[in-house]
């Protein structure tokens, strides 16, 4: 058994990319009847594995990436400002937390410009994914 709220983690551990939204829905999916808040493996893993084998919320690709960050990037410098990511991770689309948001800069920000040049930050992203394996 595993609490609710620890689905989203499990589904990300699996290296999963679904929406809160989407997580409801597993949610709803597989919550014990009798249980409220609380999940059994016998629910939850075919599921998951129905999940896995369908591709789903699997991530964005390096092109998809960049084709995001392109079209944030409205001046074409190849940078983002560390506000202009603030900004758009915290406000706009499905918001992330703060502690998300220094996450992903403490990767992302070039400490000598401190700016987000997206193609060299997509690269570590990639490099980092293949030596994980």
């Amino acid at each position: 058994m595993c609490e609710v709220r620890d689905i989203s983690t499990i589904l990300r551990g699996l290296g999963l990319c679904p929406t809160e939204a989407e997580i409801q829905e597993i949610i709803v999916q597989v919550e014990h009847p009798r249980i409220p808040g609380s999940v059994h493996l016998r629910h939850f893993l075919p599921v998951a594995v129905q999940i896995i084998r369908e591709h789903k919320f699997e991530p964005a690709g390096p092109e998809r990436l960049l084709e995001a960050f392109r079209t944030l990037d409205v001046l074409g410098k190849g940078f983002l400002t560390r506000e202009q990511i603030t900004t758009y991770m915290t406000q706009d689309g499905e918001p992330f937390s703060q502690d998300e948001v220094d996450e992903m800069l403490e990767l992302a920000i070039d400490p000598l410009s401190h700016t987000v040049p997206y193609e060299y930050y997509i690269n570590k992203l990639l490099i980092e994914e293949t030596t994980d394996i």
